[in-house]
């Protein structure tokens, strides 16, 4: 509690911890992305329905839609296909994802902290 306050009487925000990839799957990817329709099992993308398949498909896995471009990038959101996709970044292929609604600013950065810190399978 005294860091708490101690923090905000000099200007500092506590920093969030980077989330982890089951939080990442389960209240995001699973919840947003995870259709039949989209990720599913449909149209050569990448399988969001298990964790496993999920990660498998994810962490250094080359784009189907996109030459020369990494879906996760380790430690590097801003390189990583995904973030592109979600944040419908200049010279991504097709669409923004998720193409019904975007992700809030909030789990995009989730995702951002999970990748920055490894895109560890945890």
């Amino acid at each position: 509690m005294r860091l708490l306050i101690a923090l905000a009487f000099v200007g500092c925000t506590p920093v969030e911890s980077p989330a982890t990839f089951t939080e990442v799957f389960d209240e995001i990817l699973f919840q947003s992305c995870g259709f039949s329709s989209c990720h599913g099992g449909s149209a050569g993308a990448p399988f969001l329905t298990e964790a496993e398949d999920a990660y498998d498909s994810l962490v250094g896995v080359e784009s189907n839609s996109k030459a020369n471009a990494v879906l996760v990038v380790p430690g590097n959101p801003d390189q990583s296909y995904l973030i592109q996709k979600l944040e419908n970044a200049e010279g991504i292929t097709g669409d923004a994802m998720p193409p019904s609604s975007p992700l809030s600013d909030e789990a995009i950065e989730r995702i951002r902290s999970w990748i920055e810190d490894g895109a560890q399978k945890n």
